[in-house]
């Protein structure tokens, strides 16, 4: 719209003026069909930039843990999942393709002395959030990271044996991430 009002100023400023101007006015016509052009293109790479973004929460359950092992959390209230990379039924979002993403995930418990998880990539442990204390009525921990994955790189949260967290209506227990670009 703006790019039309400024051809219409200029095509008056042409009639106004005569013939001085029609030298600069074809010249801002041709740079102005470039930039136009280049604005179509850049709409279409973003058009073809996959989109991947997920974030979900764990059920309505109440406590979860502890148990006597390591324990892959599962967040079943998924609230978005573009492109489907999450899987809801093991907790496990996969890449869809090489890029940075960004990873955020939070814990809530209550009346519990080990509070916490910790993010993993390829079976390795990339972050933690956890909180040690004697039993207090409520507490939360998160922590987020930025990681470069490749095709096919699990990320997921794992609750560490010894350890509970809990599952709310209020959503206090989440995992998210998105792609920040592809490399």
């Amino acid at each position: 719209m703006a790019l039309l009002q400024l051809m219409l100023v200029l095509a008056s400023l042409t009639v106004v003026l005569g013939q001085d101007v029609e030298t600069p006015t074809s010249d801002l016509l041709v740079q102005m069909e470039e930039i136009k052009a280049k604005m179509e293109k850049l709409e279409k790479a973003n058009e073809d930039r996959p989109k991947v973004a997920f974030s979900a929460a764990l059920n309505n359950a109440g406590k979860v843990g502890p148990y006597g092992v390591d324990t892959t959390l599962v967040y079943t209230k998924v609230f978005t999942n573009i492109g489907n990379h999450y899987n809801q039924a093991t907790g496990i979002f996969t890449a869809p393709r090489r890029g940075v993403y960004f990873f955020t995930f939070s814990n809530y418990a209550t009346g519990s002395p080990n509070l916490g998880s910790r993010l993993y990539k390829n079976g390795v442990m990339i972050a933690s959030a956890a909180i040690w204390q004697p039993l207090l009525a409520e507490d939360q921990s998160s922590n987020a990271v930025a990681l470069l994955l490749e095709v096919g790189d699990p990320v997921y949260i794992r609750l560490p044996s010894a350890h509970q967290v809990h599952g709310s209506p209020n959503n206090h227990c989440t995992f998210s991430g998105f792609l920040l670009f592809p490399m």
